[in-house]
């Protein structure tokens, strides 16, 4: 909204994202993913619909996606100056060396191009790859919020959304939290949970996914060192039993009734 006229805004937000949902015919996924992860306090991006008009010509309803930018941290994060990268196109986490340059094109810094300092993703990949499990817990948590990833990586497991960090690896966005000094994991791209994206899995085994699936455990080593964490697994094991409570029909049925 600013590209023309500077600092033009809609409601306080400078960019939209209009979704035509994707091998979705319901067009709820996304919606009703997302609507989840922020009832329950985990961070993600708010989505509603619109119909689309282009020169008077109505082109159709679309979900409207938040953008993830500098509005959105402030929102969450009460501070929106730290880096905020995404996770794409290959946001596996693995440790290709100390360099900044080996990132820069598995990454997109999405603000503070200028200076253009990748010191702290590589310093939060180095604890995640090169950390002793002795050690883990506390040099991870000194750099992420953990428990928010765990929430996050939950939420992707009940949803079989597998378009994501989960499954074909990236799709995600880390912020820099300046008022933390750690990472903060912000959910993106959800309109293939509940199963549409099938990672060569049959319908019968993304409804029963395991809870500790990972595609590719070695390609994925967040959840691989987390999961050989026995606190980690724990407190894992401890918010899946919280958030599948609200897994229901007895939840979605009547949200999804009001977006019929």
């Amino acid at each position: 909204f600013n590209t023309f006229v500077p600092a033009q805004d809609i409601h306080g937000l400078k960019k939209l994202n209009f979704n035509n949902c994707f091998k979705d015919p319901s067009f709820m996924r996304e919606k009703l993913t997302n609507d989840f992860l922020i009832a329950h306090n985990i961070h993600a991006p708010r989505t509603a619909y619109c119909n689309v008009y282009f020169n008077n010509q109505l082109w159709g309803i679309y979900a409207v996606v938040e953008a993830i930018d500098d509005e959105f941290c402030k929102a969450w994060f009460g501070n929106n100056d730290g880096n905020l990268f995404q996770g794409d196109p290959q946001g596996s986490l693995q440790w290709f060396g100390a360099q900044p340059s080996a990132y820069y094109q598995k990454y997109d810094l999405e603000n503070n191009n200028t200076l253009n300092d990748w010191t702290d993703l590589v310093n939060l990949i180095d604890v995640i790859n090169n950390t002793t499990n002795a050690n883990l817990q506390a040099a991870l948590d000194a750099v992420l919020n953990t428990n928010d990833f765990l929430k996050q990586w939950v939420c992707l497991n009940m949803f079989s959304s597998l378009d994501s960090y989960l499954g074909s690896g990236h799709n995600y966005y880390i912020y820099h939290d300046t008022l933390t000094n750690k990472f903060q994991w912000i959910a993106w791209d959800n309109n293939e949970a509940f199963g549409s994206f099938k990672m060569q899995l049959s319908n019968l085994q993304l409804k029963n996914l395991d809870m500790y699936y990972v595609s590719n455990a070695t390609s994925r080593p967040l959840i691989n060192k987390m999961l050989a964490n026995p606190a980690y697994k724990s407190l894992y094991n401890q918010a899946y039993c919280e958030l599948k409570d609200d897994f229901t029909n007895a939840y979605f049925d009547s949200k999804i009734d009001s977006l019929d």
